[in-house]
């Protein structure tokens, strides 16, 4: 069974500098202030109580459940960062623990309410289960670590753990080295380490950024610069719900959000020529981006969707010149209008002014007109039969717009098995296909009349959601359609025949409402865990735990309390720590130099007795002296001593010992003058 008296305590107010170490640290001084008070006047306050095992459980039991339940609000707030928060947190967080054991008869904890598996097995069956430990110093610990989680690091930071250390170390130092020897390899072991604290440092950011970009390799950049014929129509199979969007009136229920456009098109796949990206720098108002200048406006859209890793490109109506209510750290657009954001929430929740007269994109090009070789004839031939005009460029809208509808039908399965060109089957045979197929004819056809166009990939916004109240956008409501520059300013041109929306909607899954309703939840999961919260949210926690601290200090009030002496002023008092000649383990230590076995340079007590009983056979009941030696260390290194009980039981230890040797070794002693035990 373990000695419940043989502790070693920390030296006077350490653990209040710790506390008040770690309130600086974290900008909780006034908490940090009141804990260190609490339990600092523990040294002069009379008042224990007398708490059982199961009252110890249920108490680390509760600290438990509450750091549990602050990591997971943590968490679902702030993600991954708000473990550090919990870190921070941690010694507030288990204080009661701490503030038990000060404040309890026993002045320590049993080692099985720590832990929960260790309860169920009985102590008959495992002797260690009786012991008991003291967790002040493992709490200082954890304040230190606390104090290291905060992001800002200055030399005080350092230069506070090391004084913390060397302050705890003080009463244990050797008392056979001199105090300037002490200090100078001390100094030695806190150099080493700050330049190891450096070096590791230097190695976790490149370590760091090495996984990161490991991780991340596919997911670089959320913007591409190609989009082939057939990629919009593998994601129409798909009912995921990726935005939530509130209509302006003048929509009328009908909007397509633009996240990229292309203007060069060859083998089937259109491009970016110049998507290179430009940081658009932050407004005044926080969350504010100016795209553009314009008074006027034809309305806002909010739009709400999610954001891989806190990155991605953004839907928005064309002519948006203004973005309100984004937080991202940075915002980049290209030429053509699309906007990626990088290191934002991931939930958004943006407002785009727009204006449909004016936009911001890069100006026609030559490649705004270009057509390949291959379909020039199929295209001049149709432009020809409709009469289509730069002239007119209105007029050679709508008789685009008559020759697709009257002509053609929407198809989400496209098959060419023709040895046409897919473009010119979809045009001169089948002509049928999904909204790539019309958009890349429209924007050819619009370009060999000499009217610059481009190619507009996004989302059709019609889908309104009784659940959600507000407009959904479903991944198979990816679309695509044309960019004309008509009265100087590019316009949405879109000839996908309307039903497709309808037709669409009719192969939904049965399951679809179940979806729906589960996405609903997690939206509202999402809103809650990124949306922004005042201090409120903390104030309903903190009067949720009222009633806890109300009950605890019922609980207090109703357990037995005793009253005991201030320890400086009790005749039983410890003795202080002294040196060897204070202590009868003395006589033990002349006895084992007398075998001529002398203590070697360097070699500790405990290493010098053991080499010297491990070898000598005339050495008998080396447990008792082994216990004997224990009670000497705690005179030499415990600042509390040991009590006068202590002080006798090792005087008997010794004596014990001392009178159990084989007789010739005490008439050896006697006549070198060593003293023994009178019988």
């Amino acid at each position: 069974m373990a000695d419940t008296k043989q502790t070693v305590s920390p030296t006077p107010l350490f653990l209040g500098a710790a506390l008040l170490f770690w309130g600086w640290r974290v900008e909780f001084l006034p908490l940090a202030l009141a804990m260190a008070i609490t339990l600092e006047s523990a040294r002069f306050v009379s008042l224990r109580w007398q708490f059982s095992d199961k009252d110890v459980n249920r108490l680390v039991d509760l600290s438990s459940v509450i750091v549990l339940v602050v990591a997971v609000y943590m968490y679902a707030t702030r993600a991954a960062a708000g473990f550090f928060v919990v870190a921070q947190w941690l010694p507030a967080l288990v204080f009661l623990i701490v503030g038990a054991q000060i404040y309890s008869s026993q002045g320590t904890l049993p080692l099985s309410s720590l832990f929960i598996t260790l309860r169920r097995k009985k102590p008959k069956q495992d002797t260690k289960l009786e012991g008991r430990v003291d967790i002040r110093f493992p709490y200082v610990a954890v304040c230190m670590l606390a104090a290291s989680m905060v992001a800002v690091r200055t030399p005080w930071f350092y230069a506070g753990i090391c004084a913390l250390a060397a302050w705890g170390l003080w009463g244990f130092r050797p008392r056979r080295y001199r105090v300037i020897t002490w200090g100078g390899l001390l100094l030695s072991v806190f150099a080493l380490g700050y330049a190891g604290h450096v070096g590791l440092n230097r190695l976790q950011g490149v370590v760091v950024e090495m996984v990161v970009e490991w991780m991340v390799w596919s997911d670089k950049d959320p913007y591409q610069s190609t989009t082939a014929m057939g990629h919009i129509g593998s994601l129409k199979i798909s009912e995921r719900i990726l935005l939530r969007v509130e209509l302006p009136p003048e929509a009328n229920g009908n909007l397509l959000l633009r996240q990229a456009s292309y203007d060069s098109y060859a083998s089937e796949t259109w491009r970016a020529a110049n998507g290179q990206f430009e940081q658009v720098a932050e407004d005044s108002t926080p969350g504010t981006w100016r795209l553009g200048e314009s008074e006027l406006h034809d309305g806002a859209v909010i739009v709400s969707g999610r954001l891989r890793r806190g990155r991605g490109i953004l839907a928005l109506p064309n002519g948006s010149s203004r973005i309100e209510n984004l937080p991202a750290e940075y915002l980049n657009r290209n030429p053509y209008g699309a906007i990626k954001v990088e290191n934002a929430p991931g939930l958004v929740s943006y407002s785009a002014r727009y204006n449909s007269d004016v936009s911001f994109d890069l100006r026609p090009t030559e490649r705004d007109l270009y057509v390949p070789n291959r379909y020039e004839s199929v295209l001049g031939e149709i432009v020809s039969d409709l009469e289509l005009s730069k002239e007119d460029p209105n007029a050679a809208l709508a008789a685009l717009r008559r020759y697709f509808r009257e002509n053609f039908s929407y198809s989400l399965v496209k098959e060419n098995d023709t040895e046409y060109a897919p473009l010119s089957e979809f045009l001169l045979i089948s002509q049928s296909g999904h909204c790539e197929y019309f958009a890349t004819a429209t924007a050819l056809l619009l370009r060999s009349a000499g009217i610059p166009a481009r190619y507009a990939t996004g989302y059709s916004v019609q889908e309104y959601s009784d659940l959600d109240k507000m407009y959904i956008v479903r991944q198979r409501h990816a679309h695509a359609w044309v960019l004309a520059y008509i009265d100087g300013a590019w316009r949405d041109v879109d000839f996908t025949p309307p039903a497709w929306f309808s037709l669409e909607e009719q192969t939904a899954p049965w399951w679809q409402r179940v979806y729906d309703l589960s996405s609903h939840i997690g939206f509202l999961f999402s809103s809650w865990r990124w949306g922004e919260r005042d201090t409120q949210s903390v104030d309903v926690l903190i009067w949720m735990l009222m009633p806890l601290g109300l009950f605890l200090g019922w609980r207090l009030y109703l357990q037995q309390r005793i009253r005991r002496g201030r320890l400086m002023k009790d005749r039983d008092s410890p003795a202080r720590a002294g040196s060897d000649c204070d202590s009868a383990f003395s006589r033990i230590i002349n006895y084992l130099a007398s075998l001529d076995r002398p203590r070697r340079s360097g070699e500790t007590l405990s290493q010098w007795v053991r080499r010297i009983t491990d070898g000598d056979v005339f050495v008998v009941d080396k447990d008792t002296l082994l216990t004997a030696l224990a009670l000497h260390y705690r005179i030499r290194f415990d600042p509390q001593g040991l009590t006068p009980d202590d002080r006798k039981r090792l005087e008997s230890k010794v004596s014990e010992w001392i009178a159990d040797q084989p007789p010739n070794m005490l008439t050896d002693l006697a006549g070198k003058g060593i003293r023994t035990p009178v019988s």
